[in-house]
């Protein structure tokens, strides 16, 4: 397998994962507890009705922090930067190609890459 190939395969594996997620757009939310706090932090798809309130549930997280990274891994973000990779694949040097995998340094197909 060529370094390409590699690369095109994790894209895709990528591409593949967000289409099947619920989407494509995800919103930060709150569920409040009995007291009016906050009582869950939750991640949904945008209300069909409000586009700023909740919809359906997809994640509920531990905290804020946590919330605001699944919200900034929605389907459309990963679908967005996985054609911006593929345009790199495409176009780019040996180095911008090694570059592209390093996240996937330890995927078994990645022995043997170099």
């Amino acid at each position: 397998m060529t370094l390409r190939e590699f690369l095109l395969a994790r894209i895709g594996e990528d591409e593949d994962a967000a289409r099947a997620a619920a989407g494509p757009r995800w919103v930060p939310a709150v569920a409040p507890d009995d007291e009016g706090g906050v009582g869950a932090w939750l991640v949904t798809l945008p209300h069909r009705g409000d586009p700023r309130g909740p919809g359906p549930r997809v994640a509920t997280t531990s905290g804020h922090p946590e919330q605001e990274h699944v919200v900034r891994w929605d389907p459309a973000r990963v679908l967005a930067e996985c054609a911006v990779k593929r345009q790199l694949v495409d176009t780019g040097s040996e180095e911008v190609l090694r570059t592209l995998a390093a996240p996937w340094s330890h995927h078994p197909d990645a022995d043997g890459l170099g």
